[in-house]
């Protein structure tokens, strides 16, 4: 180690020339044998949710004074597990 950090100087050049080229390695593998079948992973799953959201339905909306009251939460107890609330309360 030198105070003047010359011999930082080159390692760090030579490391950033590794990194990008495992960068440039990684995306070349991933392309030749993972895209595929992230792709029809990517597919399926969008086809699934399409389909549970034609099978919902169901579309609840309410409006209140407060978020905090009783109507409220009992509004919020009968929806199911995703819910959009907007509130000009914070």
């Amino acid at each position: 180690m030198t105070g003047s950090g010359g011999e930082f100087a080159g390692k760090s050049s030579g490391s950033a020339d590794f990194v990008f080229a495992d960068v440039l390695a990684f995306q070349l593998y991933y392309r030749l044998f993972q895209q595929a079948r992230d792709s029809r992973w990517e597919k399926r799953a969008l086809e699934q949710l399409k389909s549970l959201s034609r099978s919902q339905s169901f579309r609840a909306d309410s409006s209140h004074r407060n978020p905090n009251s009783d109507e409220a939460l009992d509004f919020i107890r009968t929806l199911s597990h995703i819910m959009i609330a907007r509130c000009k309360t914070l």
